[in-house]
């Protein structure tokens, strides 16, 4: 280990060392540029009277003696950003046949450093290796290829990006080269694929160029054919300490199961029960868009291996957790469980008696909600009474309370209660997803009979509250819910309940709220265009004629705006997606 003070004079030294290597093409300059510059030192001076031949011998005397310095640095507080953009720049002056392999131990260490400006800046070192490459000297490749597949997962943004540079410097040397590229594919291919879908804009369209610049139109069958690979990055990613790779990590997986998969279903079957019990484990994940990515992604996974999910040992609790986040905190989250109820439900699930069971217990449930008190000012967080806390602990023994704890351990590993991160549900979040599942069952209404049918005659009922703040955020779920029932439902089939709906829509179509105002506009509309115009008058004449004013106000509205104008921000999106 170097001290601080010696370590200063190297660092001082190699600053200098990067101006004289980058104008070592003009000697005849060079010596005016250093006099008027940096280099006032005996040691320079003399090196550069000795005229270019010793200047280079020299030079290569120094690049040497840097790296045996660096060997003994195994401090990651010596090994910083500055020192690997030096390195780089010798690199790219002089070559590396005249450097010793020291540089890969530098790469090696630094690969894994904590600090993520080295891991950044050691991908940008890598690349400039690379660069001196040739197709008919790939030595020492595939594990620099394994370097940048670590760099391709890290947690920083920064360091993808860089990391994603040098993966397609890697191809452009072994994209026809067959001895190298099946080695290769194995480590980048999965990477890059998940890459395509990062939330950074950069390095989601840098991986989607190099992938179509690998792959041209045979994606799918690379991924097919690396199945094993595939799977295990991703199941890897779901548990990366970002959130946002974790949600990421689900949308790569729906990409397999709905492009991928149906091509060949045997190349993933082998690894369904290790990817559903990695999803189960994230439901409790504190992160809503990876909860909500869970629920899509079993959904996406019933749609291809509905026979095997059937013998799926833990479908049960499967089946238990999605009804169970139908009335969780978050409305994305509630929407995605009642998508895969709605999918496993068409896919032949024994799911119709628990359906109209939990409808007709909870669907009206909004009528008995009264205005909510003062929460914690986090989001979808709960009031922890600390006093509290302290009284009702302070009650239990020691034996009772470590009971306690392991029995609650317990059902967390078997994901079967709250986490501890979700406040209590409310009432009008049990009928909000419960409207959200009106609407997927809708799409299989045969399956469930005259019951779906009774339940459509309480909807119009959520139409009519008021009395607390969420009710507007009921009603605009009610209503955009309503333009898919209608659609899913049929014209004739939703005609007998057509007259129930009138009175509760052109209420919410005249709040001052627009979030609310404008789906119930737009379900007006929705009729219109199902029934003509002159049919749904004559409905609104013969239930009140009081609202044929609003009816043609609408009607004015809806004719002279764009078709995008007359829509408030984020219309028909509560949450971003």
């Amino acid at each position: 280990m170097i001290d601080s003070n010696r370590h200063e004079n190297r660092i001082g030294s190699l600053q200098a060392q990067i101006c004289f290597i980058s104008n070592i093409p003009e000697i005849p300059r060079l010596k005016e540029f250093v006099q008027l510059t940096y280099f006032k030192e005996q040691y320079f001076e003399k090196l550069l009277s000795d005229g270019e031949a010793r200047v280079r011998q020299n030079f290569h005397i120094l690049i040497k003696s840097i790296f045996v310095t660096y060997k003994d640095i195994q401090d990651s507080e010596y090994i910083n950003q500055s020192n690997l953009k030096m390195i780089q720049a010798i690199i790219d002056a002089a070559g590396i046949e005249n450097i010793s392999d020291q540089i890969y131990e530098i790469i090696d260490f630094c690969v894994q450093s904590k600090n993520r400006y080295v891991r950044e800046q050691i991908q940008d070192l890598i690349q400039s290796i690379l660069k001196l490459y040739n197709k008919d000297n790939l030595k020492g490749i595939q594990k620099l290829a394994t370097h940048i597949g670590s760099g391709l997962a890290d947690n920083w943004s920064q360091v993808r990006f860089s990391a994603s540079k040098a993966a397609r410097a890697v191809y452009e040397l072994v994209k026809d080269v067959e001895e190298f590229r099946d080695l290769i594919d194995k480590i980048l291919v999965p990477r890059i694929c998940f890459n395509r879908h990062y939330m950074a804009e950069g390095i989601k369209i840098y991986n989607q160029d190099t992938w179509k610049f690998i792959m041209g139109d045979q994606g799918k069958q690379n991924l097919l054919k690396l199945s094993n690979e595939v799977v295990e990055f991703y199941n890897s990613q779901l548990f990366s300490e970002n959130f946002q790779v974790r949600e990421v990590s689900t949308e790569c997986f729906d990409e397999l199961f709905i492009h991928v998969a149906p091509l060949d279903k045997e190349a993933f079957k082998p690894y369904l029960n290790q990817i559903l019990g990695n999803l189960i484990s994230r439901v409790v994940d504190p992160q809503w868009q990876v909860r909500r990515g869970v629920f899509l992604t079993i959904g996406n996974i019933a749609s291809v291996y509905d026979e095997e999910l059937k013998d799926y040992d833990q479908i049960e609790n499967v089946c238990f957790l999605l009804f169970k986040h139908l009335s969780e905190n978050v409305p994305t989250v509630r929407e995605a469980a009642s998508i895969t109820l709605g999918q496993l439900l068409g896919k032949g699930f024994e799911l119709k008696e628990k359906l109209t069971n939990y409808l007709k217990e909870n669907l009206l449930k909004a009528k008995q909600q009264q205005p909510l008190k003062a929460q914690s000012s986090i989001p979808y967080g709960i009031k922890f009474d600390i006093e509290e806390a302290k009284n009702s602990s302070s009650e239990m023994s020691i034996e009772d309370r470590i009971k306690q704890q392991e029995e609650l351990e317990k059902a967390k590993q078997e994901q079967l209660v709250d986490p501890g991160f979700l406040r209590p549900a409310e009432l009008w979040e049990f009928s909000d997803g419960s409207i959200y599942l009106m609407r997927e069952i809708s799409k299989h209404s045969k399956i469930i009979g005259q019951d779906f049918q009774k339940l459509l005659q309480s909807l119009p009922d959520l139409g009519f509250l008021d009395q607390f703040t969420e009710a507007s955020l009921l009603k605009e779920n009610l209503f955009q819910s309503l333009v898919e029932i209608i659609l899913n439902f049929g014209k004739s089939q939703f005609r007998p309940y057509l007259e129930l709906f009138i009175e509760p829509a052109f209420r919410t179509a005249k709040d001052d709220r627009y979030n609310c105002q404008y789906p119930a506009q737009e379900f007006v509309m929705t009729l219109v265009k199902v029934y003509g115009q002159s049919i749904v008058r004559a409905v609104i004449e013969s239930y009140d004629d009081r609202f044929l004013g609003d009816f043609q106000n609408i009607i004015e509205r809806e004719n002279k705006s764009h078709p995008l104008q007359g829509r408030y921000p984020g219309f028909n999106q509560q949450y971003p997606r």
